[in-house]
């Protein structure tokens, strides 16, 4: 919308760093209200209706098939506005950020990544449009889709990889590594974590290095490679110290306790899982909740503890 006041976009703007800053504190809730209010300013009001989020999936699914028919035609048609919708874009990722890990419908989930992909592909290649299309990888590929997928993230990677775009480049590695992972396919996930870690080291970034650590250390679980995990995991922990992400640092004591289960090492999973509870994650953050549950079972099983 070219006819958005000044003073909207920059109350917009300001909205969405208040939304980045209670993210990267863990608040997720308060995260969501400023971002969704900062959208509303920088690009369109989030539905929240079941039936409007339906129509407006349908409408932006339509675009983005348009979009991919003739991509040379929308691409940057809208470049004169293209520092609010590089804002709204990001809005948008960190948004499905939330939703995923708060357990929104998948319906939520799609259209604000569809949402921003339409929305960035109107703007132009940027940072943020790598950024949200790496998220769109991750989406098409959790619904059977790896072709579309792995075209989508290519694109992501060729276009973050551009000089000097360390950020965005940081970001959609560490987006691939978990798109490979959930494919199973963790060799390719560690390359694309390796690369994600490299480029944050000389960024410097202590959010996105708590976040890809994390990821890094759930691979090397999920291989069952309890030798390796403790590195990333500890990394993830001391990141998460530095910027007092209370999320982060759960899910830290978390992987320490599947660690030390692995190891054989009951007594250590059960401290871990100790300091993993005592730890208040935000109400609304349903998968740090059911992580913990599992680890609960996990060590009380080991324990031998049936009720």
């Amino acid at each position: 919308r070219a006819g958005i006041r000044v003073e909207t976009r920059t109350m917009a703007q300001w909205e969405k760093g208040l939304g980045n800053a209670y993210y990267f504190l863990g608040d997720l809730a308060a995260s969501r209200t400023h971002l969704e209010q900062a959208v509303s300013g920088l690009d369109r009001t989030v539905p929240q209706s079941a039936g409007g989020v339906t129509l407006a999936l349908l409408a932006n699914a339509l675009r983005q098939l348009a979009h991919a028919n003739a991509r040379s035609w929308f691409a940057g048609r809208r470049a004169e506005v293209r520092d609010a919708l590089d804002a709204a874009v990001d809005c948008y990722k960190t948004l499905g950020q939330i939703y995923y890990l708060t357990g929104a419908p998948t319906a939520n989930l799609t259209y604000l990544t569809l949402r921003g992909l339409n929305v960035g592909e109107l703007a132009g290649p940027s940072e943020a449009l790598a950024c949200v299309m790496s998220n769109m990888g991750v989406m098409t590929a959790l619904v059977g889709f790896r072709d579309a997928a792995r075209r989508y993230s290519e694109r992501a990677i060729r276009m973050a990889e551009q000089e000097g775009q360390y950020a965005s480049a940081a970001y959609v590695w560490h987006i691939f590594a978990i798109q490979r992972a959930q494919e199973g396919d963790f060799d390719g996930a560690r390359d694309a974590s390796d690369r994600a870690l490299e480029l944050i080291d000389e960024l410097g970034d202590n959010n996105l290095q708590a976040e890809a650590s994390i990821v890094r250390s759930t691979v090397n679980l999920c291989e069952g490679n309890f030798g390796a995990a403790p590195d990333a995991w500890r990394r993830a922990r001391a990141a998460a110290m530095r910027t007092g992400n209370p999320q982060i640092l759960c899910w830290t004591f978390l992987d320490e306790v599947d660690t030390a289960l692995g190891a054989g090492n009951v007594q250590d999973a059960a401290r871990a899982l100790r300091q993993a509870l005592a730890i208040e994650t935000d109400p609304a953050d349903g998968s740090s909740t059911i992580d913990k549950l599992r680890a609960v079972a996990m060590t009380r099983l080991h324990e031998g503890r049936y009720k």
